[in-house]
């Protein structure tokens, strides 16, 4: 009587242990795969950049994240227009070399274009600030 008593919990336990151990083991491993597009924000986050293109990296990668959440891409086609939006934003925030030790090509050259503008556009802002700076000093 005692016996019996037993046996149907222990085989309901067993029963539940093989039903959640692999889940549980294929939740914690999926967790340790990362996307290419993360993939490719961690390399470009180990490049040599000031501290506003680290900013603008996060910001960047946090406005791409919150995009993949809210709308998945229900293509491969639209995984690679993304990947290709990733290149071309982060292309104005690091030279070539350092584009070319991430993705192991060469900028195109709409890419090449996006990160003259942004140095032209650091630039000017440098300048912008001199000149505030000097008319600052030279008024009494």
């Amino acid at each position: 009587m005692v016996r019996a008593s037993l046996v149907a919990p222990c085989l309901f336990v067993i029963a539940l242990m093989s039903t959640l151990i692999p889940t549980l083991l294929s939740v914690g491993f999926g967790a340790q795969h990362t996307s290419y597009i993360d993939q490719l924000f961690r390399d470009f986050e180990r490049q040599p950049l000031d501290y506003q293109g680290q900013i603008a990296l996060r910001a960047l990668r946090n406005r791409f994240r919150e995009e993949s959440i809210l709308h998945p891409p229900a293509t491969e086609l639209e995984q690679l227009q993304r990947i290709d939006a990733v290149l071309l934003c982060a292309s104005g925030l690091i030279d070539d070399r350092q584009y070319f030790d991430v993705t192991g090509s060469r900028k195109s050259p709409l890419q090449q274009l996006r990160y003259e503008l942004r140095q032209m556009h650091r630039e000017t802002h440098r300048l912008k600030l001199l000149s505030l700076d000097f008319q600052r000093r030279n008024t009494p």
